[in-house]
């Protein structure tokens, strides 16, 4: 379901959910108007991909771990 183009090597991590670069942009949309995540979107080699900065010292992999399943539940209600 999910692809990034190369292992992040810092705080910066950038994938797409496997779709449409409209898909990508629908889901920072829904992400971001929700309120729980936010997410810019990239473009690399000819595609989108959503652009994902860890910065806060408090996340956890349970904070990530809902992150997936947020954006599985949009692709799945399509």
């Amino acid at each position: 379901m999910f692809e990034c183009p190369a292992a992040p090597q810092s705080n910066i991590l950038c994938f797409r959910v496997k779709g449409s670069d409209a898909l990508q942009l629908d889901v920072r949309d829904r992400l971001i108007a929700k309120g729980d995540f936010y997410l810019s979107t990239t473009e690399f080699a000819g595609l989108r991909y959503l652009h994902l900065v860890f910065n806060h010292p408090d996340t956890r992999l349970d904070d990530i771990k809902r992150l997936i399943e947020e954006i599985r539940q949009f692709v799945n209600q399509d």
